[in-house]
């Protein structure tokens, strides 16, 4: 197995994705489960790969942003970035094929659910319980290095890879930066609880009920306020200096 997951590591570094990792699915079956995800059951692993989003342009979201800025995190941030982490997930589930084993590939950003507006499978947990990074108060998963301004892509498989890590400890502490700037008021300011639905943290419906007014306004479903002024993303201000 070590040979097979250097082979999809491997893969991963050469399309310069900056996050990748393995989670043990059996350790959150009855969570997951709960969440409506019977998708996930006979498979024994998540694969979790994670493009890091143009801090160029991530930088620029504020609540009523030029339409410019709107268009290229549309296409920069949602339609490339989707497009290169599917194509990826088409050539690691090769990868598992080639080698006896089933996989099902889960698509980026998109929601299948219509109704509970949920995804097949959430992305988010899959990260979380490979070690990536912690669920945030803005319900997004938020890593260390780049906070929440990652898109993430996630295969089910059967193959028994090795888990890379354990779910991080949650490191948002007093913080609500994320709850105070959310123009949907969609965030209550919980703290993530394995135990506990998505709709005590977050309501998924404010925030498509806000999206949906910025289409009407804007001809593009695009916010990206709580990716963009979350602390930990914006962290490589922090590495710039001037000569």
């Amino acid at each position: 197995m070590l040979q097979l997951s250097s082979e999809i590591k491997n893969i991963v570094e050469s399309e310069n994705f900056g996050f990748f990792g393995i989670g043990n699915l059996d350790d959150y079956s009855v969570q997951l489960m709960d969440y409506g995800y019977e998708i996930a059951e006979g498979y024994k692993r998540s694969i979790s790969i994670g493009l890091t989003l143009s801090n160029a342009i991530v930088d620029q979201l504020i609540p009523d942003p030029q339409f410019l800025t709107i268009e290229l995190y549309r296409h920069f941030c949602y339609d490339l970035v989707n497009q290169r982490i599917d194509n990826t997930l088409l050539k690691i589930s090769k990868i598992l094929t080639k080698n006896g084993y089933d996989s099902l590939s889960i698509p980026a950003s998109k929601a299948t659910d219509k109704q509970r507006l949920f995804g097949s499978f959430s992305h988010k947990a899959a990260a979380y319980i490979s070690g990536l990074g912690w669920i945030g108060k803005s319900c997004l998963l938020i890593t260390e290095s780049a906070g929440p301004r990652v898109r993430w892509g996630t295969i089910l498989t059967n193959a028994p890879l090795s888990p890379t890590g354990k779910p991080t400890e949650k490191n948002c502490g007093n913080c609500n930066i994320c709850v105070q700037n959310c123009p949907a008021d969609a965030f209550t300011g919980a703290k993530f609880n394995t135990e506990e639905k998505r709709e005590v943290r977050y309501d998924a419906y404010k925030c498509d009920a806000y999206l949906s007014e910025r289409e009407k306004k804007n001809g593009l479903r695009v916010c990206g306020i709580c990716i963009q002024v979350c602390p930990f993303g914006k962290k490589h201000k922090l590495k710039q200096t001037i000569v």
